[in-house]
């Protein structure tokens, strides 16, 4: 059984990430209200901190254009691949602007795939 408080979106959108002294380009892997998975270029300390800003489509209600948000997080799990590093990112006291577009692009995608059903 599944123990997460928020449903996983799989989605591919751009982040930049920096850690520590270290600023590392990647997509995620999926996002929800509480963290995301992501693959990244570098490879982040676990268990430090990690300040996201992810790429939205226009999608979202209201938006003209593409716009980026910020995530402060820590790295929960790391995993090096071949080529690049899965990391698991917990979400830290979100800015409410950052909860205010995550949660309607979260709802936005929920929705479309169940009108498609």
């Amino acid at each position: 059984m599944e123990r997460r408080r928020s449903p996983r979106l799989p989605v591919q959108l751009q982040v930049e990430a920096r850690s520590d002294d270290q600023s590392m380009n990647g997509s995620t892997v999926n996002l929800s209200l509480t963290g995301a998975c992501i693959l990244l270029e570098g490879s982040p300390a676990e268990f430090g901190t990690i300040e996201l800003t992810i790429t939205f489509p226009i999608q979202v209600e209201g938006a003209t254009e593409n716009f980026k948000v910020e995530f402060p997080g820590v790295v929960v799990r790391t995993e090096p691949t071949d080529s690049r590093t899965v990391v698991a990112v917990m979400f830290q006291k979100l800015p409410v602007e950052s909860e205010w577009a995550l949660s309607k692009f979260i709802l936005a995608q929920f929705d479309s795939s169940t009108q498609g059903a």
